[in-house]
C-alpha cells in the first residue's frame, strides 16, 4: 500500500478574507436556520463525511502527484463520475428527507454549487492532460526532447486544492447549517 506524503509547504492565503468568509456563512446559516428544521440523519451525515475523505484524499494525491512530476497527473473519468454519482446519491438522500420550503431551495443550490465544482475541475483536468498528451506525442513524433510543463500554465497544482478547500468549506456550510437548525429547535422546545 502506497503511502501519501504532503509537502511541507504552508499555502499562504489573506486571513483577513477567510475570516470574513466564515462571519458572513455563520451569519448566513443562522438566520436562514430560523426557519427550517433538521435536515439530515446520520446516514447521510455518514454519506457527507464519506464524499469528504474520498474527495479530499483523491485531490490530495493529485495535487502531490502533480508537484512531485511537474506535469499534469493522469486523468481519471471514474473519479470524476463517482464524486458526481456520490453527491447525487447524498442530494437525494439529504432533500428526500427535507420538507420543502427556504432551506430546501438553499440545500438544492449548495448541492448544485457542489457539483459545479467537481464538473469544472473535472472539464480543465480533462483538457489539460488532453492537451499535455497531444504535446508529448508531437514532440515523440518530431524525435525531440518532451518539453517540461509550463510553469505559468492555466492548469496547476493549485486547481486541485483550491477545490478540496471549496468542497471541505461547503461540507463545513452544512454541518454548521444542520447544527444551528438543531439548536433553533432545541432552544424553542426547551421555552414551549
Amino acid at each position: 500500500m502506497s503511502s501519501l506524503t504532503l509537502p511541507n509547504k504552508e499555502v499562504s492565503r489573506p486571513m483577513k478574507r477567510d475570516y470574513l468568509i466564515w462571519v458572513l456563512l455563520l451569519l448566513s446559516v443562522v438566520l436562514i436556520g430560523g426557519c427550517a428544521t433538521n435536515f439530515y440523519d446520520a446516514q447521510s451525515d455518514q454519506l457527507l463525511t464519506d464524499f469528504g475523505k474520498k474527495s479530499n484524499l483523491q485531490l490530495y494525491k493529485l495535487e502531490i502527484e502533480f508537484q512531485d512530476r511537474n506535469d499534469v497527473p493522469k486523468f481519471d473519468q471514474e473519479f470524476y463520475s463517482g464524486l458526481l454519482a456520490d453527491l447525487s446519491v447524498i442530494k437525494f438522500r439529504v432533500l428526500g428527507s427535507q420538507s420543502s420550503g427556504v432551506s430546501g431551495e438553499w440545500l438544492d443550490g449548495e448541492f448544485n454549487n457542489f457539483e459545479n465544482l467537481v464538473k469544472d475541475l473535472e472539464s480543465k483536468h480533462r483538457k489539460a492532460y488532453a492537451d499535455r498528451q497531444e504535446i508529448i506525442a508531437r514532440a515523440l513524433k518530431q524525435g525531440v526532447d518532451t518539453p517540461s510543463y509550463p510553469e505559468k500554465a492555466d492548469f496547476a497544482p493549485a486547481n486541485f486544492a483550491v477545490t478540496r478547500r471549496l468542497i471541505n468549506s461547503r461540507l463545513q456550510s452544512l454541518v454548521l447549517y444542520e447544527k444551528t437548525l438543531k439548536s433553533s429547535s432545541a432552544s424553542e422546545a426547551g421555552s414551549s
